[in-house]
């Protein structure tokens, strides 16, 4: 005891404080004594998470509903109803972006001459308006970008060159036929120049202002979408 008033009164209660740790605590065994100087997630993994049991029962987990058990136990539920919120939101923005594709491209079909409606509209031609609509939107991005400004189609067939009026009113393209007159004055082959309406158009509304296609568009409308409202 002299030796206790020797000592300051920090030190004092320090010398108290784990005399008596000790004396309440059970005494330690070596895997405890090891768990308190290499604590997880540095130390051994003692205790298995949930989703772990639930992994280690194999091919059989789904029929074992008491491995289950712990997983279902230790979901949050105001980070489940957060998780499901989010996932609202998400889907709403996705269904709300593509019902402007769908009012975009129903306002780009209201400046489709009827005389062009028809010919579109027929299934039979859909593979063909796929393979020049992929021109023409690549057109359209190079005309974005500034690398081009016209866009040419060698195109024999009338029918054809009507499918490429329709597209190109569709975007929003100027396309004019040009045919060729011969040595002897008949008609050979006739090209399709197409521009667009103007540049000053083309740069402020790029095109994002029709972001469907017309084909993904036609296809819709065919499923059971409502074209009656653009008058056709």
């Amino acid at each position: 005891m002299r030796i206790l008033w020797k000592v300051s009164n920090r030190n004092y209660r320090r010398w108290m404080n784990d005399r008596l740790l000790r004396e309440l605590a059970p005494p330690l065994d070596a895997q405890e004594i090891g768990s308190l100087f290499a604590p997880p997630p540095w130390g051994e993994k003692s205790v298995q998470s949930p989703f772990a049991r639930v992994i280690a029962c194999g091919e059989d987990f789904e029929n074992d509903k008491v491995a289950w058990e712990p997983f279902r136990n230790n979901v949050d539920m105001d980070m489940e109803a957060r998780v499901l919120q989010q996932s609202t939101r998400e889907s709403n923005k996705v269904i709300c972006k593509e019902g402007q594709k769908h009012k975009a491209a129903l306002r780009a079909w209201q400046g489709v001459s009827h005389k062009y409606r028809d010919i579109l509209r027929r299934r039979s031609s859909w593979h063909l308006i796929s393979l020049f609509e992929e021109k023409i939107i690549s057109f359209l991005e190079e005309v974005v970008s500034g690398r081009s400004e016209y866009l040419y189609f060698n195109v024999e067939d009338a029918y054809h060159r009507l499918l490429i009026h329709g597209l190109c009113e569709f975007h929003g393209l100027v396309s004019k036929t040009i045919s060729n007159i011969e040595s002897d004055g008949s008609i050979g082959c006739a090209n399709l120049m197409i521009k667009p309406k103007g540049k000053n158009r083309i740069i402020q509304e790029p095109y994002q202002g029709v972001p469907m296609p017309l084909l993904h568009f036609l296809v819709g409308a065919d499923k059971g979408a409502p074209l009656a409202a653009s008058g056709a």
